[in-house]
């Protein structure tokens, strides 16, 4: 399985930000041998990498050092991931005219950081939408929180309120699906 460098590019800058310099320098030496790699040098944000090393490796670091293990860390990855993404190289996304066609972009957009990988968004509408990935060969619980966060936080960006997301089923648990239900306060669907 393979990740995008658009995925990834926002270690070192979440870390930075975050922990300080002692934290990144605390992270790297804390990373196996290939993310290690990886990351002394510049993320090619348009090269794919390899998952484990590039991505999940990495967050479990976070997690493990930042966040005492807890997937908390997972997410706060993927909400700045969404900042990156949605303020630089997919703004567009964030201005189509209604939420149900931002609502189901993002849900494919999945596909454009993670290869292989399936997902669709099933339901949209009434404060609720259900996105399911249907195919992710190397999935992880942090992974999945990861993009719980992204999911938030692009929903906030776009100016919904009140935005939770749970993970109901998950591949890493055995499900054949992950799905993340995603609600909202009803008030933000009138903005389109």
């Amino acid at each position: 399985m393979e990740v995008k460098g658009t995925a990834i590019t926002i270690f070192p800058d979440f870390i930075g930000k975050k922990f300080g310099r002692q934290g990144m320098a605390s992270w790297l030496e804390d990373l196996p041998e290939g993310a290690r790699r990886i990351f002394g040098a510049a993320v090619d944000i348009n090269r794919w990498y390899p998952f484990r090393e590039a991505c999940l490796e990495p967050t479990e670091a976070v997690c493990r050092l930042f966040y005492q293990g807890d997937a908390g860390g997972a997410r706060e990855l993927g909400r700045s991931s969404a900042e990156f993404a949605l303020s630089g190289i997919y703004r567009s996304v964030v201005k189509l005219n209604t939420l149900r066609l931002y609502v189901e972009r993002g849900g494919v957009m999945i596909t454009n950081y993670y290869r292989p990988c399936r997902s669709e968004a099933v339901e949209v509408g009434g404060g609720r939408a259900v996105i399911r990935i249907t195919e992710f060969p190397e999935s992880h619980a942090l992974i999945e929180n990861r993009i719980a966060g992204w999911m938030q936080r692009a929903m906030e960006i776009r100016g919904c309120q009140e935005v939770s997301v749970e993970i109901p089923l998950a591949l890493s648990a055995g499900d054949p699906a992950t799905e993340f239900l995603i609600t909202w306060a009803d008030k933000a669907e009138s903005k389109g």
